[in-house]
C-alpha cells in the first residue's frame, strides 16, 4: 500500500506542479523511509516551498544575511562544504577564462564534489591534499591567490573572487571538525553573488530520494 500511495503521489506531483501536491509527496517519502528528516528540513531552511509547506514554516532569512549562514552549521559540515563548492563553482569559469592553463582550482572543486558522506572523508583527502607540495601546506595558487597569475596579465575581480571562493571552500574542508572554522568561512559568503542559486541548488540537492 505505501507503494502504491507513494506513487500515486508522485504522478499527481508531477501533472499538476503544486507545492501542495510535492509537499505531501515529501511527507510520504519521509514516512516511507526514502528521504530524511533532516534533508527535509534542510530544503525548507534553503527556501523551498514544498518542504516548507510539508513542515508548516514560515520561511526563512532574507538570503546573503549572516544569521543564515552560521544558522547552516546546524546541518553539518558536509552541508557547508556543499554550499561552498556550489558557490564557487558559479564563479569557476571567471578564472577559468584567464588562467585556462592554472588547473588546480577545478580539480579541487570536483574533489570536493566527491564528498558525499564522511566516510568519503578519507579517500577525498587523499586526493585533496595529493595537490599539496611538500614544504608547504597549500598548493601554490592557495598561497598568494590574489598575486597569482599569468605575468604581465593582472587578474580581473570576477578571477580574484572566483579563486578566492575556490580557497574558502577547500579551508571548510581543511577545517570540517572545527565548528567556529566553519562558521567563520560560511560568513565569507555573505553578500557573494550567485549565493542565491547556490541556496536554491542546494535545497533541490536535499530533496534527490535515497532509493
Amino acid at each position: 500500500m505505501s507503494d502504491e500511495t507513494l506513487r500515486e503521489l508522485e504522478r499527481r506531483w508531477q501533472a499538476t506542479g503544486a507545492v501542495e501536491d510535492e509537499a505531501s509527496y515529501l511527507l510520504e517519502l519521509v514516512r516511507v523511509g526514502a528521504l530524511p528528516q533532516e534533508r527535509l528540513e534542510l530544503a525548507s531552511y534553503c527556501g523551498r516551498a514544498s518542504a516548507q509547506r510539508a513542515l508548516g514554516a514560515s520561511g526563512i532569512p532574507p538570503v546573503g544575511e549572516r544569521e543564515w549562514l552560521l544558522g547552516l552549521a546546524r546541518f553539518g559540515a558536509l552541508t557547508c562544504v556543499r554550499l561552498a563548492v556550489l558557490t564557487a563553482r558559479r564563479h569557476l569559469p571567471a578564472w577559468t577564462r584567464e588562467q585556462p592553463e592554472v588547473k588546480e582550482p577545478a580539480f579541487m572543486l570536483d574533489t570536493l564534489d566527491r564528498l558525499q558522506t564522511l566516510e568519503d572523508r578519507p579517500s577525498v583527502a587523499e586526493a585533496f591534499y595529493s595537490k599539496y607540495d611538500s614544504r608547504n601546506r597549500y598548493p601554490y595558487f592557495m598561497r598568494d591567490p590574489w598575486g597569482f597569475g599569468t605575468p604581465g596579465l593582472p587578474l580581473s575581480d570576477a578571477a580574484v573572487l572566483a579563486v578566492g571562493l575556490v580557497v574558502g571552500a577547500c579551508n571548510m574542508f581543511d577545517e570540517f571538525d572545527d565548528e567556529e572554522g566553519l562558521e567563520e568561512w560560511l560568513g565569507e559568503l555573505e553578500n557573494v553573488p550567485g549565493l542565491g542559486e547556490a541556496i536554491a541548488e542546494l535545497g533541490r540537492d536535499a530533496l534527490q530520494r535515497d532509493v
